[in-house]
């Protein structure tokens, strides 16, 4: 899949895991602890995956394109990951101990979810930039190459 395509699936997923907290939140606001249960599981997996292939195609892109040390601030955006999986781990830990998940721990990780995702659209920015100028720099080359050979 193209990274363009990519970026918007990525950004697609952040609202999905959104929208699952928020009908989580409203499972156990209602009482309705295993719909709210069968809800973690999901969004788990959900996070689970999204993080590995946010860390695989995007943060990969990125250090291909500009090198590990210009790629440090994103390398740290993706670091972000690994609080909220110690949460998404202590909670399951939780679920299978029997004990319930409340709405709190639910606002912490929409909290840290909604800064991890704030952070991430720098990466999104900065891999539609420079593709954008990957295409801009082969466009003019190509321009250049017909002007060059007298418009053959």
């Amino acid at each position: 899949m193209p990274l363009e395509e990519l970026n918007l699936e990525l950004e697609g997923e952040h609202d999905a895991i959104l929208y699952e907290l928020n009908k989580m939140e409203m499972d156990l606001e209602g009482y309705n602890y295993r719909e709210a249960e069968a809800d973690f599981r999901k969004i788990a997996g959900l996070i689970s995956q999204h993080s590995i292939d946010e860390q695989r195609s995007l943060l990969g892109f990125l250090i291909e394109k500009l090198g590990r040390t210009n790629s440090e601030s994103y390398i740290r955006v993706m670091r972000g990951h690994v609080q909220i999986m110690k949460l998404i781990n202590s909670l399951v830990s939780m679920t299978e101990k029997g004990e319930g998940i409340n709405i709190g721990d639910i606002e912490n990780l929409k909290l840290l979810l909604s800064k991890q995702f704030e952070d991430e659209q720098q990466l999104f920015k900065e891999a539609a930039r420079i593709i954008y100028s990957e295409l801009n720099t082969r466009y003019n080359d190509e321009v250049d190459r017909y002007v060059n050979e007298g418009g053959k």
